[in-house]
């Protein structure tokens, strides 16, 4: 005995739906049905499918337009500022501290560095950076070191764009480098540069100096470190762990800080 073929059949008298007058029609009708909910369900899943591709789509655009942005940091959607040395940046520059001729070395103390001119590349940068970025590593070398020689506020400064530029290569995902201010306001690396205003700043130019030096690509720390440093630390502000995982590691010395690439631990 075949079952009804839909189950608010009128015809509650009729037990086999091919002896009812009306079984051709109904045939029909449920063929109609069947078809329909195929489209729906085919239209669902176009919709879903739609859906998901848009969204891979709009990852694949933001994910373009963030490494291009990256990137091209040299190219002319950056603002570039170009600031002819003053005579008395020149004579600033003239009085740091040499970068040329020493090798690392093993060593457990520390390696002061020798004193001489810099040679300082006149109008060429190799890292261009906007008015903002340049301000934001000038107040943090306002705030690590306005009290060091300038050779040392290079190489804080030059700390930053190594991050910047070279850290992922080398430290994989421990550096937020997604942009310079991420770089300098990363928890737990550097000092709080907010509280530092532009009077601050006009006291102390040789951070804008020492900036300047660093986008021309110099960094005292390459001539130790064949990468350049990516940390630095002042042995006589820490205590405890952090004075522990630095033991016994490789650094070169400047001033009052200790330049470095890996610890203890």
């Amino acid at each position: 005995m075949n079952k009804k073929l839909f189950k608010n059949c009128p015809n509650e008298r009729e037990v086999d739906c091919r002896n009812c007058s009306r079984y051709r029609l109904c045939l029909v009708k449920k063929e109609r049905r069947k078809k329909a909910r195929r489209k729906k369900k085919i239209k669902k899943i176009m919709r879903l499918f739609i859906f998901f591709v848009g969204i891979l789509i709009v990852g694949i655009v933001i994910n373009f337009f963030f490494f291009r942005e990256k990137s091209s940091a040299d190219e002319t959607d950056l603002q570039v500022v170009d600031v002819p040395l003053s005579n008395l940046a020149i004579e600033t520059f003239n009085r740091s501290e040499s970068i040329i001729g020493a090798k690392l070395q093993k060593i457990k103390e520390p390696k002061i560095a020798p004193v001489a001119q810099m040679e300082i590349p006149v109008n060429i940068y190799k890292y261009n950076l906007s008015a903002d970025d340049r301000k934001l590593i000038e107040k943090l070398v306002y705030q690590e070191a306005r009290g060091e020689c300038f050779e040392g506020q290079i190489a804080v400064a030059a700390v930053v764009l190594n991050r910047y530029y070279y850290g992922r290569e080398y430290y994989g995902d421990f550096f937020d480098d997604s942009s310079i201010y991420s770089i300098i306001t990363q928890k737990w690396q550097f000092a709080d540069v907010s509280s530092v205003s532009e009077d601050m700043l006009l006291e102390y130019p040789d951070c804008a100096y020492a900036v300047e030096a660093a986008c021309r690509g110099i960094d005292p720390t390459r001539e130790y470190f064949e990468n350049g440093a990516f940390f630095f630390f002042a042995p006589a502000t820490i205590t405890g762990f952090e004075a522990e995982r630095r033991q016994n590691i490789d650094f070169y010395q400047i001033g009052n800080h200790r330049f470095h690439n890996d610890f203890a631990f």
